[in-house]
């Protein structure tokens, strides 16, 4: 994916003053690293909103500063407003995109599981981000985790279980962290559907009388 591109400008407004930018349409932010001073923008909550949409947390974003430079960043920390969902301040992450960085990616379930569909087991989601290293370019939008290997109550997927050959990033962390299990259904569960069995076979019989 094609770098995206954000045009910004130097912060003046700092503090509790930026209530004001944000009635006005613009969003407060900073761009830092550990090679950067922090540097304060703004820019429209608009503009960024419909990049975003596009980047996610993890493609590289060109921030262009007026007047200054441009900085390939990836959206490290959102603000977001707890009730109206309004991105409120963003911490842009300036990055070498020689130097590998760690990021947290979200974890995307697929296929089906044969212990849920045929034996009522319950799927239990044990974390839903893992933690990356690799080239800011190289980053994943979500790691994706095939969940058909789960056939009984006793299957689970560990870090370590995850099939990384011919990716261009690293999994960061335990190989025996735990990311999906299975769980046998509680015996209310299992009740309801040895009733539903006994009532298909009644059925099944008074059709045949």
């Amino acid at each position: 994916m094609e770098h995206l591109n954000l045009q910004v400008k130097k912060r003046e407004v700092l503090g509790n003053r930026v209530r004001k930018l944000r009635r006005e349409g613009k969003l407060p932010a900073v761009i830092y690293s550990n090679k950067v001073d922090p540097i304060s923008i703004e820019l429209p909550l608009g503009s960024f909103n419909q990049v975003f949409k596009l980047s996610g947390k993890n493609h590289v974003i060109d921030v262009s500063v007026a007047g200054a430079k441009s900085y390939p960043c990836i959206v490290h920390v959102l603000d977001i407003h707890p009730v109206t969902g309004v991105v409120r301040h963003v911490d842009f992450l300036a990055v070498n995109l020689k130097e590998k960085v760690v990021a947290s990616v979200p974890i995307t379930f697929v296929g089906e599981s044969k212990a849920v569909k045929e034996l009522g087991g319950i799927l239990n989601e044990v974390v839903n981000n893992l933690e990356v290293l690799a080239l800011p370019d190289k980053i994943p939008a979500e790691l994706k985790v095939d969940i058909s290997t789960l056939e009984d109550f006793n299957s689970a997927i560990r870090v370590g279980d995850l099939d990384l050959s011919g990716e261009a990033y690293e999994v960061q962390g335990d190989s025996d962290l735990l990311i999906v299990s299975i769980t046998a259904p509680t015996s209310e569960v299992i009740d309801e559907i040895d009733e539903s069995s006994v009532e298909e076979e009644s059925d099944e019989n008074s059709s045949i009388n």
